[in-house]
């Protein structure tokens, strides 16, 4: 199998296209089925968890799971490498516009402990510390799904069939049990407000449970012969709509992320016309901007701001929505310039960097060794 299906980029091209929708019109008057689309956009998420943990599974999954061809260090070294510059960029951009006072999205907590937690990529692991990107909480609750990846990987890769999916179906349903308290109990009732300090660490969970269900949704592709099924065009518009209806509904998180699993695995097959679609040049190219796409939206929120000022000034009709548009445009734009300059040069030049400085510590562990 490819390391990369072109199916499944362009689905992520799509999640991130409609996180960045989403939150560039929060501001805006939602009504109608438009509307409710649009307030329901933050479930792109948790496709993207979902996604993550199928992905990683695949490419790192069975060679950890097997003993080794690629080392929990090495692991840890790719992942770096893959997401840690361009959050850090954009984290450091997102502290400087809000230390300048700019408009920010989420006006975050921009002092230096905060600045501290966000570049260690902890700022979600339980404690209250805002996110300065907005979108970045994400990226801190993958990284601790990352770090538990030996134990996830054990647990959906080497385990029995029994087992795993014993303990799938137990954090799922943490998941959704963490869901509904930290939302309708922690923080709805008054009697703990005052206890805001004392937070539940809800979507440091939450990912883990998605990711770990994406995970195990590749050992289910790869060793159930009945999920080929689920590749089949008819199967996959009918998994299509159950996930649209659930997105729709919005209340029924579970059923949305099973969806989305067997959605995954249905796309994954690469042969349903909705697998080409997803597969062809645009979903595919944004697909590979979406990282970036993600990251770099949420202060491109500033411009949309500053630029609804001036549009108000200048007497130009519906200036708000004419912000967002360009506002919206240049974000791609910024984000090509991102991915071609920031996110592929960094991250060959760290994984060379890394691979150099392994190569330098064995070649000495060697030496002494033989000594």
């Amino acid at each position: 199998m490819p390391r990369e299906l072109r199916s499944l980029t362009g689905l992520r091209g799509v999640a991130a296209c409609v996180v960045m929708v989403g939150h560039f019109t929060e501001e805006s008057v939602r009504s109608g089925l438009i509307g409710r689309l649009l307030d329901q956009t933050y479930y792109a998420v948790d496709l993207f968890f979902v996604l993550s943990g199928f992905v990683l599974a695949m490419v790192y999954g069975r060679a950890s799971a097997d003993r080794g061809k690629i080392t929990f260090p090495r692991f840890l070294q790719h992942r770096i490498a893959r997401i840690y510059p361009l959050y850090m960029i954009t984290t450091l951009v997102s502290f400087c516009l809000a230390r300048a006072d700019f408009p920010i999205y989420g006006d975050p907590n921009s002092s230096l402990p905060a600045l501290g937690a966000n570049l260690a990529m902890t700022q979600f692991w339980g404690w209250p510390s805002d996110s300065l990107n907005g979108p970045g909480w994400s990226i801190s609750t993958e990284w601790a799904a990352n770090l538990l990846f030996p134990v996830l990987a054990f647990l959906c890769l080497r385990c029995s069939w029994l087992v795993s999916a014993s303990v799938v179906i137990l954090a799922l349903t943490i998941g959704v049990a963490a869901d509904h308290f930290a939302t309708d109990v922690f923080w709805g009732t008054s009697i703990v407000l005052h206890w805001k300090w004392l937070r539940l660490p809800e979507p440091l969970i939450g990912c883990t449970v998605e990711f770990l269900a994406g995970m195990f949704c590749w050992r289910l592709r790869s060793d159930a012969r009945w999920t080929a099924m689920l590749g089949g065009t008819n199967i996959l518009w009918l998994v299509l709509a159950v996930t649209t209806l659930t997105y729709l509904v919005g209340s029924a998180k579970l059923v949305f992320v099973l969806s989305v699993c067997f959605l995954v695995i249905g796309l994954s097959f690469e042969r349903a016309k909705l697998a080409l679609l997803l597969g062809s040049p645009i979903p595919h190219r944004l697909g590979r901007l979406s990282y970036s796409i993600y990251l770099v939206h949420a202060p491109m929120i500033t411009l949309a701001h500053g630029s609804t000022i001036i549009f108000n000034d200048a007497g130009l009709a519906h200036a708000h929505s004419v912000a967002v548009l360009l506002a919206m445009a240049a974000t791609l734009v910024v984000a090509d310039l991102s991915y071609r300059l920031i996110e592929r040069p960094s991250q060959k030049l760290l994984r060379s960097g890394f691979a150099r400085l392994s190569g330098y510590a064995t070649s000495r562990a060697n030496v002494a060794i033989s000594d």
